[in-house]
């Protein structure tokens, strides 16, 4: 026998005195959430939706909102009128802001309408942004 078969033959033994495994359950957050944090998991709900392409109706389906309740038991998800109403008008203005700050900051920048899309570049850094009109 090697001395690498050795070594992945032999059981590790547990590290605290009791003998028993740490279970997952013990590093739950199990505490109520702030609106902060409330805030937090909206916006990557709302992210997730848009960026995935989820159908709004799914955030009130029983199956998704236990699978949310087993992440976090202290979460309510929001209904889907203010997911795809209030939440997402908060976070286009978000993402409307960043792309203003950064276009503010860039010279060089050339506009090109393609397939009903606009596309700037920048022709220092070669970074293209695509922006669908309304």
């Amino acid at each position: 026998m090697t001395s690498l078969e050795q070594v992945t033959t032999k059981k590790r033994k547990l590290n605290n005195s009791a003998g028993i495994q740490t279970k997952i359950s013990d590093f739950h957050e199990s505490t109520a959430l702030t609106e902060e944090r409330i805030h937090e998991i909206d916006q990557a709900c709302v992210m997730a939706f848009v960026v995935c392409g989820i159908a709004w109706h799914v955030i009130e389906n029983p199956f998704f909102i236990e699978f949310l309740k087993n992440l976090r038991p202290e979460y309510t998800p929001p209904s889907k009128k203010v997911l795809s109403g209030k939440l997402l008008s908060q976070e286009t203005a978000v993402v409307n802001v960043r792309v203003v700050k950064k276009l503010t900051n860039t010279t060089n920048l050339t506009l090109c309408k393609q397939m009903n899309q606009f596309r700037i570049s920048n022709s220092y850094d070669g970074q293209q942004t695509f922006v669908k009109p309304d």
